[in-house]
C-alpha cells in the first residue's frame, strides 16, 4: 500500500464516495470480527446523534449496512420511508433526522470468508442513477486489505469534510 496510512485512505475512500459515487453522506465501518459489529471509522456530513445512534451495528439492527453485512450483496434502498428493512423500524427516525432519503451499502470483501466492512452512501432525495457507488465500493476493497484488522475500539472515528 505504499507509505499511505489507514487514516489517508478512508479519507480517499471518503473523497471517492463523496465525488465518484455522487454521495450527499457516507460513512466507512470496519467489522469487529470478535464482536461480529460493524463500527463507524470514517464519516462525511453526519451530526453526533447519528454517529452516536449507528456507532455499533450487529447483524440484528435494521439497517442497510447489516443487511449488506448478512447478505454480502450490494443493499439499495431508494426510498427508506417505503423500504421493509426501515419502516415501522427504530432506525428511520435517525435515518430521517440526518436528511437521508436513500441509502446504497456495499459490503468490503477480502476474497476470503471474512467481510472488512461497509461503505454505505447516503443521498438527501429518493432514488439513484447518480454517480458509480460500486466502483468506489471495490477500490475500497481493495485499498483496505492491506491493512490488519481494525483494533482502534468502539468509539473512535476519522472525520472528513471537504
Amino acid at each position: 500500500m505504499g507509505d499511505a496510512d489507514k487514516p489517508t485512505v478512508m479519507e480517499a475512500i471518503l473523497r471517492a464516495a463523496l465525488t465518484v459515487g455522487g454521495a450527499d453522506f457516507c460513512d466507512l465501518q470496519v467489522h469487529d470480527r470478535q464482536e461480529g459489529a460493524l463500527r463507524i471509522r470514517a464519516q462525511h456530513g453526519f451530526r453526533p446523534a447519528f454517529l452516536s445512534f449507528f456507532a455499533s451495528i450487529t447483524t440484528g439492527h435494521p439497517t442497510a449496512c447489516a443487511k449488506a453485512l448478512v447478505t454480502r450483496t450490494p443493499v439499495l434502498v431508494d426510498d427508506v420511508t417505503r423500504s421493509p428493512i426501515f419502516v415501522g423500524q427504530p432506525t428511520l427516525a435517525p435515518i430521517l433526522d440526518a436528511g437521508i432519503r436513500s441509502v446504497a451499502s456495499y459490503p468490503l470483501l477480502d476474497g476470503g470468508p471474512q467481510p472488512l466492512g461497509v461503505l454505505s452512501l447516503h443521498y438527501s432525495r429518493p432514488g439513484f442513477g447518480r454517480g458509480a457507488p460500486e466502483l468506489v465500493a471495490l477500490g475500497a476493497a481493495t485499498a483496505l486489505k492491506h491493512f490488519p484488522p481494525d483494533g482502534d475500539g468502539p468509539g473512535h472515528w476519522y472525520n472528513f469534510t471537504l
